[in-house]
């Protein structure tokens, strides 16, 4: 029997989205595009899709594109806050943690514990940002904000993908306190893990960032990369797996 697993999203609080609907390794990036319901980034205009477990290793389908390929393009993730200006003529592979444009092209990062996060403003530019705590340290999101804001944004809403939880993600008194500093307190960030350890919640600490810079939230997925068993985990089970994010203005870019 098919169970769904529930995310919040500001217009729908209760967003259904079947669980143990598999798709083999070898099926086209094409085909496994198509069968991922996209996610509308509130009333931007913007689209995005999220991929987990069951769609394979992002990074087999993502990298083994033509080094010129436009189709969908992607960084080298360094955990920084390099942004890369994506258009039809750049070529994937640059260093950074995050693209924006403000063409008609895909654009997609990949994580496996870190968050993703898509950004969309109704001037017509996105963004697909790839945030770690390294990367919300070194200012990642507010750095793509200001790349967008260059290109024109006023009003800019989000699609919040998972990412490990708190009851998982055990961490260092000295490295909290470097997340700390960077939010200024204007989020909880301080929680436990299941087993009472001190622990990062770093969804928390991202859309506290989101709020404070006046980004929308549209859409979160609450689910925990770690212990839901539904995503590749690196830190969890040592996966070399990768599910992605992938990011455009207009759907027909994803027909």
């Amino acid at each position: 029997m098919t169970t769904s697993t529930y995310l919040h999203s500001s217009n729908n609080p209760r967003v259904a989205i079947p669980n143990g609907v598999g798709t083999e390794p070898e099926i086209s990036e094409e085909f496994r595009l198509d069968r991922l319901e996209p996610i509308q980034i509130g009333a931007s205009g913007g689209i995005a899709k999220f991929t987990d477990r069951k769609f394979g290793d992002a990074r087999a389908w993502l990298m083994e594109q033509e080094p010129n390929s436009s189709k969908i393009l992607w960084v080298k993730q360094v955990h920084g806050s390099q942004i890369v200006l994506a258009n039809a003529s750049t070529r994937s592979g640059e260093a950074g943690d995050a693209l924006v444009t403000a063409d008609r092209v895909r654009i997609g990062v990949m994580v496996a514990d870190c968050l993703p996060i898509a950004l969309s403003s109704h001037e017509g530019v996105v963004a697909a940002v790839h945030c770690g705590w390294r990367g919300l340290v070194a200012g990642v999101i507010p750095k793509t904000l200001q790349v967008m804001q260059s290109l024109g944004c006023v009003d800019v809403e989000a699609a919040v993908g998972a990412c490990i939880g708190p009851e998982c993600y055990e961490f260092g008194e000295v490295e909290l306190r470097m997340v700390e500093a960077t939010l200024r307190n204007s989020g909880e960030v301080r929680s436990l893990t299941s087993n009472g350890v001190l622990s990062l919640d770093l969804k928390a600490a991202a859309l506290a960032q989101l709020h404070f810079l006046g980004v929308s939230i549209a859409w979160n997925d609450i689910r925990c990369t770690a212990c839901s068993g539904e995503f590749f985990s690196a830190r969890m089970n040592g996966d070399s797996g990768r599910q992605s994010l992938i990011v455009c203005h207009t759907s027909p870019l994803f027909g």
